[in-house]
């Protein structure tokens, strides 16, 4: 039984991954959507909303706000440490952050913690997987709560004014995360 558990969550972060990579590769055009300054717009979880501030701490006890990285364009990726496909999904992020990080993208790494078993689960899993993007903790899930990341991973892509470009259900590769980013105002 356990195997077939097991079996089962592979194939499923299999076929989240090609279906990111080979279904789901048509983005909206950029050019064509209304711009709209953070100003203009209302603030939720929507594509065109300014996304919600949020404060949440690091290991290290560093609170990071979403607000202190306006300007750049940011990742916000929300995942769990037993979660497969965000396991599959880390290496690909960990590649665009080092890729990217002097440029003027932001990489926000938001474990759900009150999901995970402990925040030490966390920094193994961390430590690990050599991750050295920003990783913060929602011990209280109340972030996870505003943002909806009902499936996990999500992630969600905001342009340098604080609006809400894109957002994904499933993994991502450092392919489309470098297609997705490439077309935002630098």
């Amino acid at each position: 039984m356990k195997e077939r558990v097991i079996l089962l969550l592979l194939a499923l972060s299999i076929s989240l991954f090609f279906l990111d990579q080979y279904v789901i590769t048509q983005e909206p055009e950029m050019k064509n959507r209304t711009s709209m300054s953070a100003k203009q717009a209302d603030t939720g979880i929507e594509v065109g909303q300014k996304a919600p501030d949020f404060r949440l701490k690091t290991s290290k006890g560093e609170i990071i706000s979403l607000s202190s990285l306006k300007g750049k364009n940011i990742l916000i990726n929300f995942w769990a440490s037993w979660c497969p496909p965000c396991k599959a999904e880390m290496p690909h992020i960990q590649e665009f952050y080092d890729n990217y990080k002097n440029q003027n993208i932001a990489v926000l790494s938001v474990n759900l913690t009150h999901l995970d078993r402990d925040e030490q689960t966390v920094q193994e899993f961390i430590k690990r997987n050599h991750l050295t993007f920003p990783v913060v903790y929602d011990t209280r899930g109340e972030v996870d709560e505003v943002y909806q990341a009902n499936t996990i991973p999500t992630s969600y892509i905001i342009d340098q004014n604080g609006i809400i470009q894109h957002r994904i259900v499933g993994p991502v590769s450092t392919d489309r995360l470098e297609k997705i980013f490439s077309a935002l105002p630098k």
